[in-house]
């Protein structure tokens, strides 16, 4: 059962006002998490719940009744495992909801796959705290020209930064028009270019979506034994190869599914500083203290990037080395913060 610390920080993320309409979003594998959630909320707001499960999954876009209940509504959050086969992902779906609600008030807030050990790892440490120290990130990348990523799985990357392209710090916490990821915390940005090899040993949220690759413990155990290389040259990924001939399949294929599918769409930190292990969910182990990047959608509503896709894939960097290299301060080294 979830602590009412866990249930009370969510809801401070939710920044909620007296009176507000919220909608909750579930399917089947989150219950443990909403009914606490509508528990504590329906005193005093007024709540729609919806399953997800009711319609046909994966979806591919928003049905017409839900699409309606979200504009309706001054707070959506929405916590639901992610779906997905060779036809359809749920990246869509939740692209859909991103685009609806950019030019309105409502404040969408999500959770993806999640379990009762997910969120007890990842509110761990006082969110206040990890907003404060979030920021500190965010300041000084905003600074910074060039990184060079370094891991000891034989990750070698320059990265290229442009202030067409703005930087994000993901606290949590929701606000009016965006949808927010309610696990802290991390920073983010789209990189102007990109140039070296990238080792893939945490997860990989491709593999998370799938139904064969459930178990995320055994998943991310496979992952660190048999690492995922992307060589990417001017931000694109032109070569996978992996000693395990199934990932290596599954990364070439979805890589090149779509237009822009092999572009790098983000570069990013994770700074929550209380989890200390990786459990096989992305939505948790992209805000550990390492580097993550990933192909596709360059969630160009926030960032700038200029272009789309219809997919977004994070890959971990585990252990990550992070260099200014025209300063030569080191941000992160061997996934421990330095600033």
């Amino acid at each position: 059962m979830l602590s009412q610390k866990n249930i009370t920080n969510i809801v401070s993320l939710l920044n909620l006002k007296g009176n507000e309409k919220i909608l909750i979003i579930e399917d089947s594998t989150s219950q443990f998490l909403t009914k606490p959630l509508y528990s504590f909320l329906r005193a005093n707001h007024k709540i729609n719940v919806k399953d997800l499960d009711d319609y046909e999954r994966p979806l591919a876009k928003i049905p017409v009744d839900l699409k309606r209940l979200i504009l309706e509504s001054d707070v959506c959050f929405y916590a639901i495992d992610k779906k997905g086969n060779s036809d359809v992902n749920e990246v869509t779906f939740r692209k859909e909801i991103m685009h609806l609600v950019e030019k309105t008030k409502v404040r969408v807030s999500n959770m993806l796959s999640v379990t009762e050990e997910i969120i007890e790892s990842g509110f761990n440490y006082d969110i206040l705290e990890l907003k404060k120290f979030t920021l500190q990130v965010y300041d000084y990348l905003k600074t910074v020209d060039e990184l060079k990523v370094t891991t000891p799985q034989g990750t070698n990357l320059i990265v290229n930064f442009d202030s067409r392209f703005r930087w994000i710090a993901s606290t949590g916490f929701a606000e009016e028009g965006f949808v927010r990821n309610a696990m802290p915390s991390e920073v983010y940005t789209y990189p102007a270019n990109i140039n070296g090899v990238a080792v893939v040993t945490g997860t990989y949220g491709y593999l998370t979506s799938l139904n064969e690759f459930k178990d995320s413990k055994k998943t991310l155990k496979r992952l660190n034994n048999t690492p995922l290389f992307w060589t990417i040259e001017n931000g694109k990924i032109v070569d996978v190869k992996c000693d395990d001939k199934e990932l290596e399949k599954l990364s070439h294929d979805i890589i090149n599914s779509c237009e822009n599918g092999n572009k790098i769409g983000e570069f990013a930190l994770g700074t929550n500083l209380g989890i200390s292990q990786c459990l096989g969910s992305m939505m948790l182990d992209e805000k550990f203290p390492t580097v993550h990047i990933a192909h596709g959608h360059g969630y160009s509503n926030v960032t700038g990037a200029d272009y789309d896709s219809n997919i977004h894939f994070d890959g971990l960097l585990l252990n990550a080395t992070v260099e200014n290299t025209k300063t030569g301060v080191k941000i992160l080294e061997n996934g421990k913060f330095l600033i």
